[in-house]
């Protein structure tokens, strides 16, 4: 099992070049990944169809056989994947929402209440406050996202960001790894976010691209951590694979 104490590279540590080669392995990658990013056009389908389609990689990666290194076919298949993954988010963004609400609610309050200077700098330092408490939470959800995911399509956790002391262990547990873990998900974003610069078109290919390599991460960061893994259903929109209420196929 992974430690803090873990050096950084040799056997048994996550595989960074093979996680940003992994879509590369199939030679139909450009053809999958334009379609998948042409269907996330879609609104809101398409980007639940892309959060499935990832589910499906990983879920592949991690059961192994000969159809590990290929992408699944681009289709709207993974839909209900997709949903339940976004499910597993849901809590916290609401958390997230809540707090935002409040914040507007709170400024709102008092300038109808006050008058003057007085009621100006107390809206300005509700503003203050409230924006430095978003900007914190966002933060803390770049680290933690990646054990929200992998809590989900590994465990099968339907409601995982809210599973604090689970995601608390699953970073803990996970030390340098899980960092290494963190980094192969920014380095996977940000080649998601490359296309942008091509007008947004490039975003048709990077995107899906960027997805898959996270997907790839989770299957590897699974492989450290999970030296028994579980069988998992290779079907996009079949969901996770335990205790999910999200179980019919969308």
């Amino acid at each position: 099992m992974p430690s803090m104490n873990d050096k950084i590279g040799g056997a048994d540590q996550l595989d960074f070049g093979g996680i940003i080669s992994a879509p590369f392995k199939d030679k139909d990658w450009f053809k999958k990944s334009i379609l998948m990013g042409l269907m996330c056009l879609i609104p809101i389908a398409g980007l639940l169809n892309l959060m499935g389609w990832m589910r499906v990689i990983s879920d592949r990666r991690i059961a192994g056989g000969d159809m590990k290194d290929v992408l699944p076919e681009a289709n709207l298949d993974y839909i209900g994947a997709g949903w339940r993954l976004f499910c597993a988010f849901l809590p916290i963004v609401a958390v997230l929402m809540l707090v935002l609400f409040v914040g507007i609610g709170a400024a709102i309050g008092i300038g109808a209440t006050s008058h003057g200077r007085g009621g100006e700098d107390a809206i300005m330092g509700i503003a203050i406050i409230f924006e430095l408490i978003i900007i914190g939470l966002s933060l803390v959800m770049t680290v933690v996202n990646p054990a929200i995911y992998f809590l989900h399509i590994v465990d099968g956790e339907p409601w995982a960001s809210i599973q604090f002391k689970r995601i608390w262990e699953t970073i803990r547990s996970g030390g340098v790894q899980y960092l290494l873990l963190f980094l192969a998900f920014l380095i996977a974003s940000m080649i998601a976010q490359v296309g942008a610069i091509a007008c947004y078109v490039g975003m048709l290919v990077t995107l899906p691209l960027g997805y898959a390599m996270m997907g790839a991460a989770i299957a590897d960061y699974a492989r450290l951590t999970k030296p028994q893994p579980t069988s998992f259903p290779l079907e996009g929109g079949t969901g996770g694979s335990s205790g999910s209420p999200f179980g019919v196929k969308l």
